[in-house]
């Protein structure tokens, strides 16, 4: 079994969030994909099954659970499948247990479209804070359904920088990963950073599917504006060109192989 080791959303070989891509034949069983999973040790590690032209059929696994939705790792897994199996193809499609994904491959950079999520108001929650280590909060949102990511909103970008969160605090405090955000500076119109110690990750080093929800709440900040260049501050870090059209959100960046593995 190969597996390929891509950095999604950086050029660069220590920067980015690498996902291990698994193109197999059949998927193995659930016990076993885990297995791999907490092996590679990765924010994600995906399974690929070709199911025709151009598309294919994906799952993501963290060390410690199966998940149903990840950005970066389907990037990564639309760069391996562009490069080694379909070439001729710029529009690689997914279907997944979250929905359906698609992948263009768009010169150096491959872009990835996301259904827009229904964004309300979220109570600010003290014990979250406390765990996040900064109560300068400024409001809450989160998506429609009660697992989305949860996101606090900060007032300006140092404080999204400098958190220290407390990893156990913040495991008790809520079941749902929490994206900190604030507007961006270095050239970024926003910045944010996304913990999730609950399924095995302290801190993601960059995030695409944040960007669902990132995206409608940032476009409602900036007057007239749809398309935004944004970091993920983790100390990896990322880079990512997210354009909000309402109902989809697409979130562009680069790919780098890593390494190539035979399991």
């Amino acid at each position: 079994m190969k597996i390929w080791i891509v950095n999604a959303f950086t050029d660069e070989s220590s920067k980015g969030n690498p996902a291990a891509v698994v193109v197999v034949e059949e998927f193995p069983t659930e016990l076993k994909m885990q297995e791999i999973a907490f092996q590679m040790n990765l924010s994600e590690t995906c399974f690929v099954k070709n199911m025709g032209p151009g598309k294919y059929c994906i799952r993501w696994f963290t060390p410690t659970v199966e998940v149903e939705l990840c950005g970066h790792a389907t990037l990564a897994a639309g760069f391996i499948l562009k490069t080694y199996f379909d070439l001729d193809l710029n529009v690689i499609r997914f279907e997944s247990k979250g929905g359906p994904l698609t992948v263009e491959a768009l010169g150096a950079y491959y872009s990835l479209t996301f259904d827009s999520d229904e964004m309300r108001d979220n109570v600010v929650e003290k014990e979250i804070m406390d765990a996040l280590g900064d109560n300068s909060v400024r409001c809450s949102v989160k998506g429609k359904s009660d697992d989305s990511f949860l996101v606090y909103v900060y007032e300006n970008p140092q404080s999204i920088r400098n958190l220290r969160p407390n990893f156990l605090k913040l495991t008790d405090a809520t079941s749902n990963a929490v994206i900190v955000t604030s507007k961006g500076d270095l050239g970024y119109d926003y910045i944010l950073r996304v913990f999730a110690p609950q399924y095995g990750i302290n801190e993601d080093p960059v995030t695409g599917s944040a960007q669902i929800l990132l995206a409608e709440y940032w476009s409602s900040q900036f007057a007239k504006k749809n398309v935004f260049n944004v970091e993920q501050a983790s100390s990896r870090s990322g880079s990512m060109l997210v354009t909000y059209l309402n109902d989809s959100v697409s979130v562009s960046g680069k790919c780098i192989l890593v390494s190539e593995l035979n399991l």
